[in-house]
């Protein structure tokens, strides 16, 4: 695979990153950015108004996470914002809250933050520097012990291992204080069952020979699934304890998937989305309502029907049976970075290049939408 393809979203990442560090600093020089705390927005900056790539309600509270390290918060509905403490400048690109007080975010430079004070502070637990070293040493040991077909996944950590602090990881899930997941690009997959006191790779526990950008982990009733390039969908065998491929026919990458029950909807390039009613035996292409590329799926407050994004700043809201959809008027349109995230009846979280926007919305009943 050719190590320079990366999916739009992380020339997206650079563009703006340089962008914001132009705007704040005229120093040019070399900085670790994993050695720096983030930097404070002030003067005539509004932090709600920073490029903000995700963000997740914990309580009343709505966190949103982005460029060179930001961590905002706020707990009135998105009228006033404050900043956490973060010991990194790198961009945030996830984040995953197994309960109110203790929560994962992950980001370029292979970075993990924690924080178990629901927001306010965080630590590093990991990045690409400690990944360069321990990942290579893990299949090192497996192959010690005889395990020659770790040789692959061996080879493959260390040649991510040559820009160690380089690559991202793009999605986080923990399903509880203890075991969490987070991936990436090449392949990148760990787990933790300690609560990221210790990260192992899951390279070997994945159908992805070919190390494919695994660009989000999302629960689905009680089934895990993660989507990424070349049109593939993988589902945690709970028996196995591995991923298994679920092909599409699709040749592009996804970027999101969501669901309910056992119907499942994944969407990424092009405005392509594709729907499966069986848990992912099955899928068939649907027709959203546009050509650009979605960036992100979600659901309503009552977890029944799909909400969706686009790079070109539109919203889709589908039935009740995610088979039809129709767009909801959007006053200030803006590059959606990745969540649209239902706040409380009839509000929408929507975040993207230009901030964080809370959306009062009525939304159409559940049997409008354009049909198939």
């Amino acid at each position: 695979m050719q190590r320079s393809i990366l999916f739009f979203k992380l020339a997206l990442f650079l563009t703006f990153s340089n962008v914001s560090a132009a705007q704040t600093s005229v120093d040019n020089s070399f900085k670790d950015t994993l050695a720096l705390p983030a930097m404070r927005v002030g003067g005539a900056l509004k932090l709600e108004q920073q490029p903000v790539l995700a963000v997740a309600v914990v309580g009343k509270r709505i966190i949103g996470v982005g460029l060179r390290g930001l961590i905002a918060i706020s707990d009135d509905g998105g009228a006033t914002w404050r900043q956490a403490q973060v010991p990194v400048q790198s961009d945030l690109t996830a984040l995953s809250f197994p309960t109110q007080t203790h929560g994962w975010v992950v980001g370029h430079d292979g970075v993990i933050l924690t924080t178990s004070d629901m927001g306010e502070t965080w630590t590093k637990q990991y990045d690409g520097k400690i990944a360069a070293t321990a990942l290579p040493e893990y299949y090192q040991k497996r192959i010690d012990a005889g395990d020659a077909s770790m040789q692959r996944y061996l080879d493959q950590t260390r040649l991510n291992a040559k820009v160690p602090a380089s690559l991202p990881y793009l999605g986080v899930y923990f399903k509880n204080e203890q075991v969490g997941y987070v991936v990436g690009s090449f392949g990148s997959i760990l787990m933790t069952q300690d609560g990221g006191k210790r990260w192992e790779p899951l390279l070997h526990q994945i159908d992805n020979e070919q190390f494919f950008n695994l660009n989000d982990i999302q629960p689905i009733g009680s089934t895990l699934y993660i989507v990424g390039e070349r049109g593939i969908i993988w589902k945690l065998d709970p028996i196995k304890q591995r991923f298994v491929s679920l092909p599409t026919g699709y040749r592009g990458s996804f970027f999101s998937i969501a669901g309910k029950d056992d119907t499942l909807l994944a969407v990424g390039l092009g405005g392509t989305a594709f729907r499966s009613v069986d848990a992912g035996a099955t899928w068939h292409q649907m027709k959203i309502g546009t050509s650009m590329n979605l960036t992100s799926i979600s659901t309503t407050a009552d977890s029944q029907r799909p909400l969706i994004v686009s790079q070109d700043g539109e919203v889709f809201i589908g039935d009740s049976d995610w088979k039809t959809f129709q767009p909801l008027p959007i006053k200030q349109p803006m590059v959606f970075a990745s969540n649209i995230t239902a706040y409380a009846s009839g509000k929408l979280i929507l975040v993207g290049y230009s901030g964080v926007k809370i959306m009062e919305q009525m939304l159409p009943p559940s049997s409008a939408g354009k049909a198939q």
